[in-house]
């Protein structure tokens, strides 16, 4: 259920709140009670807080600060065909976005899934933002994306290139609130650029953040930026050393290969709950190389959401 809920965006500016929100927090901070309840009832605030805390108690997985959005405010940019964003940021742990994955599953397991209407009510936000990568090749415009590797979605389609949240170990970077701090969300990318591809965020010239897409199922809202330059070979062949590395190492890819996404003349199907794009050009990684190879390929919510959005040429435009 992603779609894009704040378009053409022409300003953006953030203010960092102090301290955390929590289960105890009231007023716009407060998380909406099935949220709040779920996170609770699984325990989650008992759960380990960082990496060190989880590895003394031999578990795997920690709840680690993430930041979220519990305000977000726009309006028309100065008269113009756009618009202004103001929001707020804080500190909020990772499972908090958990809890409202876990609350809309078991709803839906029940029987009695919430409304639309209800699942857009409880998002609590948890902050993440995205990098589109246009490209050129062979007389077309592209996306350049990735298909996921070993990781939540694993196979599945996301178009941005580079995607990742904004950690709330960072958020000082954010304070105090100045002119222009919506550009240091795009230092959340550094790190998973380096990590998934080996690739710095600073060759691509990332420009400012276009869209707003809310995923309420998934508990995010997702800023989109546009990559101002994108050099095909170079990324495939950066993506290409560093699968090998990593496959030398016998160790799982976070990014199971790379995808061209035309911008025009794509095909989706829907099949048993699931969007497939038909027909795409896939770069898989093995040990010797790359090997192109066409293929249908299932989308996550957010894919879906910008495959929509740009089948408006308006939108489209914009883009490009």
């Amino acid at each position: 259920m992603a779609y894009v809920k704040i378009n053409n965006i022409m300003g953006f500016e953030i203010s960092m709140l102090p301290g955390e929100r929590t289960h105890n927090s009231t007023g716009d901070l407060a998380f909406h009670p099935k949220v709040k309840e779920m996170y609770l009832e699984k325990g989650y605030d008992n759960s380990p807080k960082t990496r060190e805390e989880a590895d003394s108690k031999r578990m795997l997985h920690y709840n680690g600060l993430a930041t979220s959005f519990p305000n977000i405010v726009s309006y028309p940019y100065c008269g113009q065909d756009g618009m202004a964003v103001f929001a707020q940021l804080i500190g909020t742990r990772y499972l908090y976005g958990q809890a409202m994955r876990d609350a809309v599953s078991e709803a839906r397991e029940s029987g009695k899934p919430f409304s639309e209407e209800e699942i857009r009510s409880m998002n609590p936000q948890i902050a993440n933002v995205s990098l589109l990568a246009p490209v050129r090749f062979e007389g077309r415009n592209y996306l350049l994306s990735q298909i996921k590797g070993e990781t939540l979605d694993s196979g599945e389609l996301l178009i941005p290139l580079i995607a990742g949240g904004i950690e709330g170990e960072r958020v000082h970077e954010f304070w105090p609130f100045v002119k222009d701090n919506h550009k240091q969300l795009l230092r959340a990318l550094r790190r998973e650029g380096h990590e998934e591809l080996d690739l710095r965020v600073e060759d691509l010239d990332p420009h400012q953040f276009i869209w707003m897409i809310n995923e309420p199922d998934w508990g995010y809202v997702n800023f989109v930026s546009i990559a101002g330059s994108v050099d095909l070979y170079a990324i495939l062949h950066s993506y290409e050393d560093s699968s090998k590395r990593q496959l030398g190492l016998e160790k799982e890819l976070e990014v199971a290969a790379l995808a061209l996404i035309p911008t025009e003349g794509f095909r989706m199907e829907e099949t048993q709950g699931k969007t497939t794009l038909k027909g795409i050009t896939c770069y898989r990684p093995g040990i010797n190389g790359l090997h192109p190879a066409t293929e249908d390929v299932k989308l996550i919510p957010i894919s879906k959401a910008i495959l929509e959005h740009i089948s408006n040429k308006e939108n489209l435009r914009y883009l490009l």
